[in-house]
């Protein structure tokens, strides 16, 4: 299992700066052309994985505490979305 494991996570990084270098030269918006550039591809594969995961402007890490507030206050005025699903869903039979 270990060498497996070796092996496909090679693999990916192989995969990501293929992918990198292919949106370096074409830009974010040519997903048919950066597709050609990485094998087994499709370009909407190609596009999900650059903006989820590759994309230099994400921010990881904990939470600001202003963000967490801002976040927490949306939650408390509009809820997760579930309450307004169930009830249009009641009120759609």
């Amino acid at each position: 299992m270990r060498i497996v494991y070796v092996v496909v996570r090679v693999l990916t990084q192989l995969c990501a700066q293929a992918l990198r270098a292919a949106v370096a030269m074409y830009g974010e918006h040519r997903w048919v052309e950066v597709a050609r550039h990485v094998p087994g591809r499709m370009p909407v594969q190609c596009r999900e994985r650059y903006v989820r995961s590759l994309r230099d402007n994400r921010v990881r890490g904990l939470w600001y505490p202003d963000e967490d507030d801002v976040l927490v206050r949306a939650v408390a005025r509009m809820g997760t979305g579930m309450d307004v699903c169930t009830v249009r869903a009641r009120h759609a039979l």
